[in-house]
């Protein structure tokens, strides 16, 4: 089964597509205000700006953990 899904010969029912899209934005939403939290505590802790210091580390931290958060929820599911 994990193969016909590797090499595409498997198709995902509507829910199935629905629910690990959902429980992809969702989990990343989660850790993605605990990041943006943190970075805006460091930064205002270190003087920085958090306009310059805490929008490119959300960004790439979320653009990296999107990816891991969304394979994860598809091996849980499929």
């Amino acid at each position: 089964m994990a193969r016909a899904y590797a090499l595409g010969d498997a198709a995902l029912s509507l829910v199935t597509v629905v629910f690990v899209a959902t429980a992809s934005g969702l989990l990343l939403a989660v850790v993605a205000v605990a990041i943006a939290t943190t970075a805006t505590y460091a930064a205002y802790r270190l003087r920085l700006d958090p306009d310059d210091v805490v929008i490119p580390i959300v960004t790439t931290t979320c653009d990296v953990l999107g990816v891991v958060v969304f394979l994860l929820v598809v091996g849980a599911t499929v």
